[in-house]
């Protein structure tokens, strides 16, 4: 823990060195951000089983399935694994490659699914609606308040950039 603070540190102070030379030299204000470690979010086993809790409460009979892991395509579980990849890049800032990773897919397979949620709010479907309810109860158990507004607008732009996903929310990110 001691060496990650002062990795933390030193990377900071290089920051600051990096942006006052190029103010010198360039006349050039950057504005640098870093993650923010103070803030704790859940992991990806309390995200997973906040979705298979919700599955569970509303399809009861998929209480054999003891993962998102699983290769099925019954339109539950895909809605699960939908929700768990949306969450876990929009809400708590992880990185589209790390959730693939963590789900043994393609991070084109993360994109699609924040896509599809993205499309579900905007058409208001009551399957996902239900069950997005359902895991953010469920999360609010390990993480506190999760704000309920799921409602949809169009939008059009990327989630490609984590880094534009993640500064959506001010809290995931400081200044340097």
């Amino acid at each position: 823990m001691k060496n990650t603070v002062n990795q933390e540190v030193t990377l900071q102070q290089e920051l600051k060195d990096f942006k006052k030379k190029v103010l010198d030299k360039y006349k050039v204000e950057l504005h640098t951000y870093v993650r923010n470690s103070k803030i704790l979010r859940p992991s990806y086993e309390q995200i997973e089983k906040a979705c298979l809790l919700a599955l569970y409460n509303l399809f009861p009979e998929y209480r054999d399935v003891k993962t998102l892991k699983v290769v099925v395509k019954n339109r539950p579980i895909v809605i699960m694994r939908q929700i768990f990849a949306y969450l876990s890049v929009n809400d708590f800032g992880y990185g589209v490659t790390e959730t693939s990773r963590y789900l043994v897919k393609n991070h084109a397979t993360i994109l699609h699914s924040i896509k599809a949620c993205n499309n579900y709010i905007f058409t208001k479907d009551k399957l996902f609606q239900n069950s997005i309810n359902q895991v953010k109860i469920h999360l609010g158990k390990y993480v506190g308040t999760i704000p309920e507004n799921i409602s949809g607008e169009d939008n059009s732009q990327s989630n490609a950039s984590t880094l534009w996903d993640e500064g959506k929310n001010p809290n995931w990110l400081i200044e340097v």
